[in-house]
């Protein structure tokens, strides 16, 4: 093992590596370089073709989970082990929401939805902790029952298969370019009608969380007042239903 690591530092200091490394990190920034541009180009073409109600969901969703997240700068008395944990799937839900938004917008869709199943499993976690004890689901993958009603298995196993890369078909996600009768996958992004339904479920696990959060923030901090909060969620939860995103029915009790 040392005569191979001394070989490599020798290598990585001799002509050859020189005469290489600028081509390498040449090889990588104009990659890049492509990639940054796509993705703007991309987040152009969907703000183009974004609906009014599209936009105005866009910008409630997440004004509202931001809002609910600035409530969380203060301690919390009596942190116990269930709230403890809940804190923490919270602070992981509100970081990765904001990854997700921007993935789906640069037409990352394959990363955008490996962290919008992981959005539904810490959701569907944190509303099993309503029931049970950290004790007794520690170790269990969360059941995401508890949180898609409707079409769960078809929702969730589309995710997973796109997570696993588990079917040909997933390639699809990455874009395709065409040269004659050849067809490739993209390496960098490009703009797909997919990333407005991927979108919309995004924003729907931002409401529901957002609302889960906001009883918790009035147990959390009983003093406080959260008018302006609950206008805000009911302002997201108009805008959802007026987007086709939410149906009244849907609506889980506050």
């Amino acid at each position: 093992m040392r005569q191979i690591v001394s070989s490599a530092v020798e290598y990585s200091m001799s002509d050859d590596f020189m005469a290489t490394a600028k081509h390498m990190l040449q090889s990588a920034c104009d990659l890049q370089g492509q990639a940054i541009q796509a993705r703007e180009q991309v987040r152009g073409r969907y703000r183009v073709r974004e609906s009014n109600e599209q936009n105005v969901l866009r910008i409630a969703a997440d004004g509202l989970v931001g809002a609910v997240a600035r409530r969380l700068d203060q301690p919390i008395n009596d942190v116990n082990a269930e709230s403890s944990y809940e804190i923490g799937l919270s602070a992981s839900f509100i970081r990765t929401y904001f990854l997700v938004t921007d993935l789906l917008l640069n037409g990352d869709l394959i990363e955008g939805l490996v962290l919008l199943r992981k959005q539904i499993e810490v959701l569907a976690r944190i509303l099993e902790l309503e029931k049970s004890a950290v004790e007794e689901l520690r170790g269990k993958t969360p059941n995401v029952k508890h949180l898609l009603t409707n079409g769960t298995g078809r929702i969730y196993g589309r995710l997973s298969e796109v997570a696993h890369f588990s079917t040909p078909e997933c390639t699809e996600l990455m874009g395709v370019n065409v040269d004659g009768s050849r067809k490739r996958p993209s390496l960098v992004p490009q703009f797909q009608e997919a990333q407005f339904e991927q979108m919309a479920l995004s924003h729907f696990t931002g409401i529901r969380f957002s609302q889960w959060m906001l009883r918790k923030l009035v147990a959390w901090y009983p003093t406080a007042d959260f008018k302006l909060e609950r206008e805000i969620a009911l302002q997201a939860i108009t805008a959802a239903i007026n987007a086709g995103v939410l149906a009244k029915q849907e609506l889980p009790n506050a």
